[in-house]
């Protein structure tokens, strides 16, 4: 076994699902790839359990400018970002009908969450090869172990595994707010006083 596979191997924790049938399931957690602006999504870079085929995967989930961004997912040659950042449709590759129409089609129910006020996320999966693997974990423990610039490091290492990946779905959920804060919204609009102003004052006070 090599150092690198030793390193994977020591590296792996276990997370057990539970389905209702009562079986159960325990995949290996190889990496975290933890969520920061600039890349606007976060993913875990994991091993399938034997029966699965033991199989190293990468499952991703984000901001759906970030998730259907071209560069990042299979497919997305048929979307573009237009300067507003709405998602526009363009006819590039018919071999891909089947992926563009999934994504379209996704892209349109995004629309009417967002319409609805909703909080989406996109979700998605790549499998990698063993030799994919091995690769990006040797630049990913460098990353982690690095002693200047580090987060840095880790944020390029995310953004060289999360690429080609698959679109699986989304969610939308209900972003509600706290108690009060509403009241506090429109008490302050009645006030004249503009959000942007409260932002102004707040990057003032704090820097």
């Amino acid at each position: 076994m090599s150092a690198i596979q030793q390193a994977i191997s020591k590296a792996e924790k276990t997370i057990t699902s539970e389905r209702r049938s009562t079986k159960h399931e325990t995949w290996a957690l190889l990496a975290v790839n933890k969520f920061d602006s600039d890349r606007k999504r976060m993913s875990v870079v994991v091993r399938s359990p034997p029966h699965l085929g033991s199989i190293p995967m990468l499952f991703c989930k984000g901001a759906d400018s970030s998730m259907l961004d071209p560069n990042i997912c299979e497919g997305g040659s048929s979307i573009l970002a237009s300067p507003e950042g709405l998602m526009q449709s363009i006819s590039e590759d018919d071999g891909n009908d089947m992926e563009s129409s999934t994504l379209l089609s996704l892209q349109s129910h995004l629309g009417t969450f967002a319409s609805e006020g909703l909080r989406t996320l996109v979700l998605g999966v790549r499998i990698l090869s063993e030799k994919e693997l091995e690769d990006w974990m040797v630049t990913y423990h460098k990353a982690s172990t690095a002693i200047t610039d580090r987060n840095k490091l880790l944020t390029a290492a995310a953004k060289a595994i999360e690429r080609n990946i698959h679109i699986v779905g989304a969610t939308a959920i209900e972003d509600k707010l706290q108690d009060g804060v509403p009241d506090t919204i429109h008490s302050i609009g009645r006030a004249g006083v503009s959000f942007v102003k409260i932002i102004l004052l707040l990057n003032i006070f704090f820097c």
